[in-house]
């Protein structure tokens, strides 16, 4: 099998979808940015009052999308575990579970929303994000 030198409109082609591809770059990190204020914005909105719930719901949130969406181990959650046990030792396991719900409940909602690839990808994204 021999090489050759690609042709000028090889390169042109390439050069283009190059750009082409750091254009969908900018478009995902701009939709990741947006997801993260949407994100914040509506735990805040309807989770119940208080840090607890809404760490609750974070980690319901996270573990739902890492499930559904197939991630490896992620520093979101554990940074979310930890918080919640340092922060959250009164919460009953009932309004646990119901908070956890929720944030799954969050996540199906996105997907129904956006479809199970751009939810998975704002999750991944989101999720880098608080992991770091």
């Amino acid at each position: 099998m021999t090489f050759t030198r690609p042709s000028a409109t090889l390169a042109l082609r390439e050069r283009a979808v190059g750009e082409a591809a750091m254009n969908k770059k900018r478009t995902a990190l701009i939709g990741a940015a947006l997801f993260v204020g949407i994100a914040s914005q509506s735990l805040a909105a309807s989770a119940p009052k208080g840090e607890c719930p809404n760490l609750w719901k974070m980690y319901g949130l996270f573990m739902r999308a890492s499930l559904q969406c197939n991630f490896p181990e992620s520093n979101a959650i554990r940074k979310t575990m930890v918080r919640i046990k340092t922060t959250c030792a009164s919460t009953s396991e009932q309004a646990a579970r119901k908070y956890v719900s929720s944030g799954f409940a969050e996540f199906d909602k996105d997907v129904k929303k956006d479809g199970h690839p751009k939810a998975c990808g704002s999750m991944y994204t989101f999720m880098d994000t608080i992991g770091q």
